[in-house]
C-alpha cells in the first residue's frame, strides 16, 4: 500500500519537523508509524508511474535500516 502526501508542495519553506530527521518527514505527513512495521514497496528508480508524494525509504532485504546504518532515507516522491 503506497502512503501519498497529496499536499507534498505546501511542505517547502515549513519548520523541520520532530527531531529534523527525514523520517520524522515522512512519519508526520504520512501517517506512518514505528519504521520497523514499514514494508517495502515497488522500486522508485526509473518508475515514472509513482505519484507525486508518494512516501519513499531505503530497504536492505525488505526491511528500512535500523540503527545507525550509514545508508538510510526517506522522503517524498517529487518527479
Amino acid at each position: 500500500m503506497a502512503y501519498i502526501y497529496g499536499l507534498v508542495d505546501s511542505l517547502q519553506g515549513k519548520d523541520q519537523v520532530g527531531d529534523g530527521e527525514c523520517v520524522a518527514l515522512v512519519k508526520q505527513y504520512a501517517h506512518l508509524g514505528f519504521t520497523g512495521t514499514w514494508k517495502q514497496g515497488r522500486k522508485v528508480f526509473g518508475d515514472k508511474s509513482i505519484p507525486r508524494g508518494t512516501a519513499i525509504a531505503t530497504f536492505v532485504n525488505g526491511k528500512y535500516p535500523s540503527g545507525s546504518a550509514a545508508h538510510k532515507h526517506a522522503a517524498f516522491y517529487l518527479e
